[in-house]
């Protein structure tokens, strides 16, 4: 699947309120936005939108030498631990495993 490579993040921890432990990683990518209009809703705009999916923790670095708006073909299987979902594992035809940014993107 190719997107238009956005961001990747990872945030984990444990909940101050609850005290249970997180791990969320996530891959964040632009899509064309698409005017919709349904009975009760219109929407419509102009260049892109943010959509996030979940990102295998293990394939974060994979990410690190992409640049803002970089096509990327990523590796997209089901999320073993919710089967109704997909989970991104890597990058088609780049490796950066281990790599790490030297320099901002912006």
């Amino acid at each position: 699947m190719k997107v238009h490579f956005i961001g990747v993040a990872r945030r984990y921890g444990t909940s101050s309120k609850t005290g249970k432990q997180y791990d969320m990683c996530m891959l964040s990518y632009a899509v064309s936005i698409k005017p919709n209009v349904t009975q009760s809703m219109n929407y419509s705009g102009f260049g892109y939108e943010v959509k996030e999916v979940d990102l295998d923790p293990n394939a974060l670095n994979h990410f690190a030498m992409c640049q803002l708006g970089e096509l990327v073909d990523v590796e997209v299987q089901p999320n073993p631990n919710d089967l109704t979902k997909n989970i991104v594992s890597g990058i088609v035809g780049k490796s950066s495993v281990g790599a790490q940014a030297t320099k901002d993107k912006f």
